[in-house]
Order: structure tokens, then C-alpha cells, then sequence
């Protein structure tokens, strides 16, 4: 189906904004006048694209399923030479998408809307955080198809893999609610650290052994 330019870009600002207003004042305080007003477009044409506030929220939700999906499956294994290239083109795409600035709003606002929505909660974790694990895993798997890696369990190494390149820049910018919080260079220190452990771990050495 083709999708119309204008459309979109109209759509695109109405979700921009509405994601600066509901960080900024949370759901209960977002003003749908001021969203609209912030992308430039009338309420009347918030109320035509996402039906109320309730709709615009999950359509958010939506839209960093999308951006997050998108990133991964990009990646084919038939693109790369070996298990090493796999995990950290992997390595790479996650950490971009998973740490960019727009995605780690939405999930601070998703935890702190989570006793409100719980089902939205529900949907993010299960869209964003299940389903990516799940696309990850199959990467994974077919690396260890063609004997690039050893691994038995690839939900379980996909987990891993993301526990080791998440879990302290994502942690230190959600809790302190900053971006400056950690660095480019400790984000690709991290990186680099953890593709070795993974490798230590699930990796084929060069003798075969």
C-alpha cells in the first residue's frame, strides 16, 4: 500500500511531540491542544490519525516496536564471513537502537505509566523487549547453523548477548534520566567487552577445538 508523504510527515511530528509532552507532564498532565499545536497540526488532526490520547500513546508504542525491529532485521547472516562479524554487527545495531535517545524516553514513560496501562506496559515488553530477543535468537541460530558459533539454546544466548551490552548504559541513563550519563567511548568500550565474553563464551575457536 502506498503511503502518502505528507501523511506521514504530519504523523511523524504528532508522535515526536507527543512523546516530548507525555515524558514532560506524564499521560494524565499531556495536553492533547498543546501536542498539537507543538507538530504543527490542528487537534482535529490528532483526533483523525490516532482516534483520542489513549490511541496516541499506543500508537507510540507502535512506532519503537517498529524503530527497534527495524534495526535487526536488517542483518542477514549471509552477509557476513564468520560468527565473530555476526555478533558484532549485532552488537552494534542493538546498542544504536536500544540506546537512542527517543527509545529510552518511551520506556522511562512506559515504566511510569505501567500501573496505569498495564496492558500497554504488557504489549511494549512483549513488542519490543520478547520479539526483538526472539529475532536476535534466530541471527543466532543460523550463525551456529553454519558452525560459526556453539550455541544450544539461542533465546537464552540472545538474552546474554543483550544482558552484557545493555545492562549498564541503559540502566545508568533510565535511572539517572540522563544522556550525558555515560559516554560514546564507554558505550563502545562496553560494546567491545561484551562481543569478547560473548565469544568467550559461545564462540568457535580457530583450531576447530
Amino acid at each position: 500500500m502506498k503511503t502518502n508523504p505528507r501523511v506521514e510527515a504530519t504523523r511523524a511530528r504528532i508522535l515526536n511531540a507527543a512523546l516530548d509532552a507525555f515524558v514532560l507532564d506524564g499521560y494524565t498532565g499531556a495536553s492533547t491542544d498543546v501536542i498539537a499545536a507543538a507538530a504543527a497540526a490542528s487537534k482535529q488532526t490528532v483526533y483523525k490519525y490516532f482516534g483520542d490520547k489513549e490511541g496516541l500513546f499506543r500508537a507510540l508504542i507502535s512506532d519503537m516496536v517498529d524503530q527497534v525491529h527495524a534495526s535487526i532485521v536488517r542483518l542477514d547472516v549471509d552477509d557476513y564471513a564468520g560468527g565473530e562479524e555476526v555478533v558484532q554487527a549485532l552488537a552494534r545495531l542493538l546498542t544504536d537502537s536500544v540506546l537512542d535517545r527517543r527509545v529510552q524516553r518511551f520506556r522511562r514513560l512506559v515504566i511510569a505509566e505501567a500501573g496505569r496501562f498495564p496492558d500497554i506496559g504488557r504489549a511494549y515488553y512483549e513488542g519490543a523487549f520478547e520479539h526483538t530477543i526472539g529475532l536476535m535468537g534466530e541471527l543466532l541460530a543460523s550463525a551456529n547453523e553454519r558452525g560459526w558459533l556453539r550455541i544450544e539454546e539461542p533465546r537464552i544466548a540472545a538474552n546474554h548477548l543483550a544482558g552484557l551490552l545493555l545492562w549498564i548504559p541503559s540502566n545508568r541513563i533510565m535511572m539517572t534520566g540522563r544522556f550525558d550519563a555515560i559516554s560514546e567511548a564507554e558505550v563502545e568500550s562496553g560494546r567491545e567487552a561484551g562481543v569478547r565474553v560473548f565469544l568467550a563464551a559461545y564462540g568457535v575457536s580457530t583450531d576447530g577445538a
